[in-house]
């Protein structure tokens, strides 16, 4: 749209040459990227010989460095080595980080769809029920949760000792 190129149903035909251009771009660089991997697959197979001492140095240097790089602000390179020792302790107490750096990438996004949602509802939360799809989606999270819970998990392994008639083992 920046460029005077509208989308819609008439792109393939008022702007093909645009469009068939870039579809070809991207297929093309599509066969370059594959012989590239094919090329680079063995080199890339000595970067996993490097010791754990370099590797972890380097891994270190460039996190400082992209931490400071963003604002250049030694507060989010602190912050940064926080969340890295959260990280740590997490992975020693067998808490999985996964879902808190999903929470963390995706925080901002949801924060904002909600703000959105609430304001188009004139403040109801009754909108997350009535539309069939979101009531839906509310319901598999919910059940999602409802199963990783360890109740769910002794419910669910007191089931496996009874036999199909439904009398415990004797």
């Amino acid at each position: 749209m920046i460029h005077g190129i509208m989308p819609g149903p008439t792109l393939m035909t008022e702007y093909a040459g645009v469009t068939y251009t870039l579809l070809w771009a991207i297929l093309l660089s599509n066969f370059f990227m594959f012989a590239e991997g094919l090329l680079f697959t063995k080199a890339c197979i000595f970067v996993t010989r490097i010791s754990n001492r370099v590797l972890s140095v380097a891994i270190v240097v460039l996190c400082v460095i992209g931490a400071f790089a963003i604002n250049n602000n030694l507060f989010e390179v602190g912050l940064m080595f926080a969340f890295g020792i959260l990280g740590y302790f997490m992975d020693k107490l067998k808490i999985p980080v996964a879902p808190l750096v999903v929470g963390l990438i995706l925080g901002r996004m949801l924060d904002v769809s909600l703000h959105q949602s609430l304001l188009i509802s004139q403040g109801s939360w009754m909108v997350f029920l009535t539309n069939p799809i979101s009531a839906t989606l509310l319901f598999l999270a919910l059940l999602s949760l409802v199963q990783s819970t360890p109740m769910y998990e002794r419910w669910r392994a007191s089931r496996k000792k009874t036999d199909p008639s439904g009398t415990p083992p004797a």
